[in-house]
């Protein structure tokens, strides 16, 4: 005999379906979504250009906001080091070292692409 005054358990999502089901099936379903329709990747004869735009846009603008973000961290280095009256080098160093990869990174990317013939 049930008690029909008490709520039923509320069932979740976890208890239906086991976690570890949940990424085979979306692998299958994006493996099935791309051998069913591969012509957008054959669309164009030129389909390199869309990612080559996007990769020039990311690099420049790495290398304008690097540029900014490690004015202003030297900025904040030096005005923390009046404060307190001590230099952190160390910090220093790697800020220095940071940002000259941020300023560099963009055009050996840049150089790598042109010497690839891209």
């Amino acid at each position: 005999m049930t008690d029909t005054k008490t709520p039923a358990a509320p069932i979740s999502f976890s208890s239906v379906v086991p976690p570890s089901v949940i990424p085979g099936a979306l692998g299958v379903v994006l493996a099935g979504t791309l051998i069913v329709d591969p012509s957008p990747a054959h669309a164009s004869t030129d389909w390199t250009a869309p990612i080559l735009d996007f990769l020039e846009n990311l690099t420049t603008g790495a290398a304008q906001l690097g540029a900014a973000i490690l004015g202003i961290g030297i900025i904040a280095i030096g005005l923390w080091a009046a404060w307190t009256g001590r230099m952190d080098w160390h910090r220093f160093g790697f800020a220095l070292v940071g940002g000259l990869l941020v300023m560099v990174g963009p055009k050996m990317v840049e150089m790598l692409f042109n010497a690839a013939g891209a």
